[in-house]
């Protein structure tokens, strides 16, 4: 079983619903261990508000399909290599 990245805590007012790995191949997906079970989070046009990194921003789902314990998600906002 694969171990879920390791997180920044979400804001007070927001709610996590999953948490963004790494790359996964050329095609621009990224892995993501979602830890909301409401599949319409997972749907084309959902957005993400990402906490971490360079800070809070946003990115909204391209594609997701499952792959093992997780899913490949490509967002818009996202180039492929």
């Amino acid at each position: 079983m694969t171990r879920p990245p390791t997180r920044a805590e979400p804001p007070a007012d927001h709610l996590e619903i999953g948490r963004i790995g790494r790359p996964h191949g050329v095609r621009g997906e990224l892995t993501v261990h979602f830890t909301s079970e409401v599949p319409e989070r997972r749907e084309p046009g959902a957005t993400f508000v990402v906490v971490g990194g360079n800070g809070p921003g946003s990115l909204v789902v391209e594609t997701c399909r499952p792959h093992g314990d997780r899913h490949l998600v490509r967002f818009e906002e996202i180039e492929a290599c």
